[in-house]
């Protein structure tokens, strides 16, 4: 797993992004991933799951909290609870 850098949901299934920037379509589910994902992934959004070792950056635009990912060219979006709770686990980092 470690070269996820986050999964994404798709209705009933969800998408596995990886380093390389290629994506893979899963049936499970996000809720399913989270049960057994290890502990260097967080929930940073009702829509996503983010490998933290690949975080880059973490950026506020207007009320708007996004992510950029080791080898992703779009930002993903996270939650405002999430921000803090990523930027506590991530100190400097982010």
């Amino acid at each position: 797993m470690r070269e996820v850098t986050h999964l994404a949901a798709a209705d009933d299934y969800s998408e596995v992004h990886r380093v390389d920037g290629s994506m893979v379509l899963s049936s499970t589910t996000l809720k399913e991933w989270e049960a057994k994902l290890p502990e260097g992934f967080l929930r940073i959004h009702r829509s996503y799951i983010a490998n933290v070792d690949h975080v880059r950056e973490g950026l506020r635009e207007g009320s708007s909290y996004l992510v950029r990912l080791e080898g992703q060219s779009e930002a993903v979006p996270m939650s405002r609870r999430q921000a803090a709770a990523l930027t506590e686990r991530l100190g400097s980092r982010l």
